[in-house]
């Protein structure tokens, strides 16, 4: 299975393609929709999507003008532990190069990040976002047109391991 890591540096955002899978199956999938919004006049396509493991079903995070963007926030199957890694399957929408921030929350509100970066593989795989700082139940993400380049991002599923 082909594998696309997100890696964090915060200064350099380097997208690393590699062939690790993530663990087996085990609790690990997002599992309960929080909440979804657009930012500015982005938009939060088909939500429902991102939710359990793989099924070349999508969910789109969308922001089209510079400032515009989305964010999505789910609950997990099973507690995350800090240091756990945390991918996502899915990819930018062609032609587009997507600023991505992952981050994760014990009780859904206070916040830490995970990592940010941007996406620009037009072939879904396996995303790797990096370890998580705490230990969690909920992860976000949110794409964000910071730059000029508009934001597309389709996301099949969340995963801790």
């Amino acid at each position: 299975m082909k594998k696309t890591f997100l890696m964090v540096p915060i200064a350099l955002l380097v997208l690393v393609v590699a062939l690790i899978a993530p663990a087996s199956a085990s609790p690990g999938y997002g599992q309960t929709l929080m909440s979804y919004s657009g930012i500015g006049s982005g938009s939060v396509d088909n939500p429902y999507n991102i939710l359990g493991s793989p099924n070349d079903a999508y969910t789109q995070l969308y922001g089209g003008n510079p400032d515009d963007g989305a964010v999505i926030d789910v609950r997990m199957e099973a507690q995350g532990a800090s240091g756990a890694a945390v991918y996502f399957y899915g990819y930018s929408y062609p032609g587009y190069s997507t600023h991505v921030y992952v981050y994760v929350s014990n009780d859904n509100s206070n916040w830490q990040l995970v990592g940010s970066g941007y996406v620009t593989t037009s072939t879904p795989g396996w995303i790797y976002c990096g370890n998580a700082p705490i230990a969690f139940q909920y992860v976000a993400m949110a794409v964000y047109d910071d730059e000029g380049w508009s934001a597309r991002l389709l996301v099949d599923s969340i995963y801790n391991s």
